[in-house]
C-alpha cells in the first residue's frame, strides 16, 4: 500500500501526535509500505526528506473558514489545491489524517470529487473533547466530514466511544489503534532505575498539562521527599507564568526548567527519575506514561481517560484526583514510601503491562489492519 499521513502541524515539536506520526511513518515503511506524510506549515509547497527516506510535504495551513470572509475562501482553496498536486504526485491508497478537526475545512474540498484514495481519520484527544458542540453549524460541517471518511480510529477506547456516541455515522467503520512504543525504550535496565534526586514533568507547559498543579503539590512535600528536584522537561505558551509562580512559592532552588529534549535524552531522564509525574487536565493516550513506564519510571497519573488504561492504582503507578493538588500531594508521599523491593515490583508491573499491550509492533499492526480492511472494502 501507499500511504500518506496528514498531520495538523509542522514536525519536529514535543507532542504526542507529532511522534505517533513520526514513529508510524517509520514503521510503516519498514514493513514495505510506501510511506510520506503531509505536515500544516505558514507556507506550502515545500518538500524535504525525513529520516533520509520518508518525504514529507509542506502545505500552507488555512485560515479558519467561514462563509462571509471571502478571504478564507481562498486561503482553504490555496491549501487544497496544495494537497491536491501531493497527493497527484505521490498517488497514496490511504490518506490517514491525523488530527483531522482542524484539516476539515480542507479535506472537504478534496472528498466530493472522484478519487482512488480512501480516506481514514485518526483522532487523539481534544479533537473530539473540545469541540465546539454549542455550534450547530460547525458540529453539522464536521458530522458530515465523518459521514465521508471511509475509516475511522481513536487512541484510545473512552476517545472512540465518545467519537461514536457524538457521530453515529462512525460506528459501522470505527476501530481502536492504541499508541505504542519502540524497542528503543525498553532497552534499560530497571535495576538502575528510578535512583536519581528529582521528579519528572515530560510534556508542553500548557494548561491542559497540568503543571500548576504540580507546582502546588510539590510546594507542599518537596521538603519531606527523598528528591531534590522537580524537573520540567518541555516548552510551551504558559512557561513564563510558570516560572513566575515558581518564583511565588519560594521554589527556585527546587524546580528546574529543562527546555525541550531529544528522545535519547528522554529516555536518560525517565530511567534517572525517582517519578515522574503527568496531572494532565485532559489525554488521550499520553506517550509520555507509556515511555516512562517502558523506561523502568515509577509514574504518578491523574485519573482520567487515557491515563486510567495505562495505569493501574497501586500495581503499576499511582492514580490521583484530577485538578487537585492536595491528591497529587498524597500520592508523591505514597510514592516516597515504597520500600525497594516495592518500587521494583511497580516498575516491572509497568513495564510488562506497556510491552504487552502498547509495543509499536502492536500499533503498527492494527493501523495495517485498519488501511487493509479499507482497501479491500474500496475494491469490492
Amino acid at each position: 500500500m501507499r500511504i500518506l499521513l496528514h498531520h495538523f502541524t509542522i514536525l519536529g515539536k514535543l507532542g504526542g501526535v507529532d511522534k505517533v506520526v513520526q514513529d508510524l511513518a517509520l514503521g510503516l515503511q519498514e514493513q514495505g509500505h510506501e510511506t510520506g506524510i503531509v505536515e500544516m506549515g505558514t507556507f506550502g509547497t515545500h518538500r524535504r526528506v525525513f529520516s533520509g527516506r520518508i518525504l514529507v510535504w509542506t502545505v500552507a495551513k488555512p485560515s479558519i473558514f467561514r462563509w462571509y470572509k471571502p478571504r478564507s475562501w481562498a486561503s482553504n482553496a490555496r491549501s487544497a489545491l496544495q494537497l491536491k498536486r501531493v497527493i497527484r504526485e505521490f498517488q497514496p491508497d490511504i490518506i490517514n489524517v491525523h488530527f483531522p478537526c482542524s484539516q476539515i475545512s480542507v479535506l472537504k474540498w478534496l472528498t466530493p470529487f472522484r478519487h482512488n484514495w480512501r480516506l481514514v481519520a485518526t483522532v487523539h484527544n481534544s479533537d473530539i473533547r473540545c469541540l465546539p458542540k454549542s455550534d450547530l453549524r460547525a458540529m453539522a460541517e464536521i458530522s458530515h466530514f465523518y459521514e465521508k471518511v471511509d475509516g475511522f480510529t481513536a487512541v484510545d477506547k473512552d476517545l472512540l466511544e465518545e467519537a461514536t456516541t457524538l457521530f453515529p455515522c462512525l460506528r459501522s467503520k470505527c476501530r481502536l489503534t492504541p499508541n505504542g512504543v519502540s524497542d528503543e525504550w525498553f532497552h534499560q535496565n530497571p535495576q538502575l532505575s528510578g535512583h536519581g534526586e528529582a521528579a519528572l514533568f515530560v510534556g508542553r507547559l500548557e494548561h491542559v498539562k497540568g503543571v500548576d498543579i504540580a507546582l502546588e503539590a510539590w510546594s507542599r512535600v518537596h521538603q519531606q521527599l527523598h528528591w531534590k528536584f522537580l524537573l520540567l522537561a518541555g516548552d510551551g505558551a504558559e512557561r513564563s507564568n510558570y516560572q513566575k509562580r515558581v518564583t511565588e512559592l519560594g521554589l527556585s532552588q527546587s524546580v528546574r526548567f529543562l527546555g525541550m529534549k531529544t528522545h535519547t535524552e528522554l529516555r536518560r531522564l525517565y530511567r534517572d527519575a525517582g517519578i515522574v509525574l503527568l496531572p494532565s487536565r485532559r489525554e488521550g493516550l499520553p506517550l509520555s506514561l507509556l515511555e516512562a513506564g517502558a523506561c523502568g519510571a515509577i509514574c504518578l497519573a491523574s485519573d482520567i481517560p487515557g491515563n486510567r488504561d495505562i495505569i493501574e492504582h497501586g500495581r503499576t503507578g499511582f492514580l490521583f484526583e484530577p485538578n487537585s493538588p492536595t491528591a497529587l500531594a498524597q500520592a508523591i508521599l505514597a510514592a516516597n514510601r515504597l520500600d525497594a523491593q516495592s518500587r521494583e515490583a511497580m516498575r516491572e508491573a509497568a513495564r510488562s503491562r506497556i510491552l504487552s499491550y502498547y509495543s509499536e509492533k502492536a500499533m503498527l499492526a492494527s493501523y495495517v489492519k485498519c488501511f487493509q480492511n479499507v482497501a479491500a472494502s474500496f475494491r469490492r
